[in-house]
């Protein structure tokens, strides 16, 4: 279920071996027009494509934060929530300049990442008796 009156939302980003757990809001309409306009601009006969940009820029618009211990600067984690002692007002600032993937990646995730399913798979899910092992000879 999704709560539409929820307020934070997450996302796991992963990046090599580590998990970088994000918050961010939900953008609105006018929001989510604006990113899909600027994915793109033309100049002249030219399509350029923008959306390294678009997804870095908005997604630092939507993101609130992050779980402590995702980032850290000279070895010394910080934070995103203003309460905790480790706090860094620069945390978004910080973000895109030196993780400005992760930061895209909340923004594709937020911006991009519903789907629709035109219709159900042509498959059938199999019988818990069934054998799991493919490789093995039906009796």
């Amino acid at each position: 279920m999704r709560d539409i009156t929820e307020k934070t939302y997450k996302a796991i980003v992963i990046d090599g071996d580590e998990k970088h757990v994000l918050f961010y809001r939900r953008p609105g309409q006018k929001e989510i027009a604006s990113y899909n306009a600027h994915l793109f601009e033309r100049r002249g006969n030219r399509i350029i494509q923008k959306a390294s940009e678009t997804r870095t820029r908005y997604g630092a618009k939507i993101m609130t934060g992050f779980e402590k211990g995702t980032f850290g600067v000279d070895g010394k984690v910080f934070a995103s929530q203003p309460e905790d002692p480790d706090y860094r007002a620069d945390w978004k600032e910080l973000l895109v300049e030196h993780v400005p993937d992760i930061v895209a990646a909340v923004g594709a995730f937020a911006f991009e990442g519903t789907k629709v399913v035109a219709e159900t798979p042509d498959f059938e899910l199999g019988d818990e008796d069934e054998d799991p092992d493919p490789t093995t000879e039906s009796k």
